[in-house]
């Protein structure tokens, strides 16, 4: 049987309000692990304990900084794109471009633009 060598717990308080931790093999690995915690919402991240000692918040613990900014840049690359529709201007500006329709935000008013151009 295999055992990997340890270096850091990651703190964390659960749910119903128990604390709780996770060993992990190294820095990185605990903070990656720490934000899946998170953004499951499985619990909240209080910090991580290194072997030598040393004790980091979460506030103050770069490596879950890091992970943290690594995982919403990763979301916002994975997003869906949001539903968009077509529409024509309502004020020409032609001699500036020859296409007067333009791609929104589905959410938009749906008065914007002019009526009866909006993608069906």
């Amino acid at each position: 049987m295999m055992t990997e060598q340890y270096t850091c717990a990651v703190w964390y308080v659960n749910e119903p309000g128990l604390l709780g931790y996770e060993l992990c093999t190294d820095d990185t690995a605990a903070a990656r692990r720490a934000v899946y915690m998170y953004d499951l919402g499985e619990c909240d991240i209080l910090g991580v304990q290194f072997a030598d000692g040393r004790v980091l918040r979460r506030d103050e613990w770069p490596a879950y900084q890091a992970a943290a900014n690594e995982a919403r840049c990763r979301a916002a690359f994975q997003a869906p794109p949001r539903p968009v529709r077509r529409i024509r201007s309502p004020i020409s500006w032609a001699a500036y471009r020859d296409e007067e329709i333009i791609e929104v935000d589905a959410g938009e008013p749906l008065w914007l633009g002019i009526a009866g151009t909006a993608d069906p």
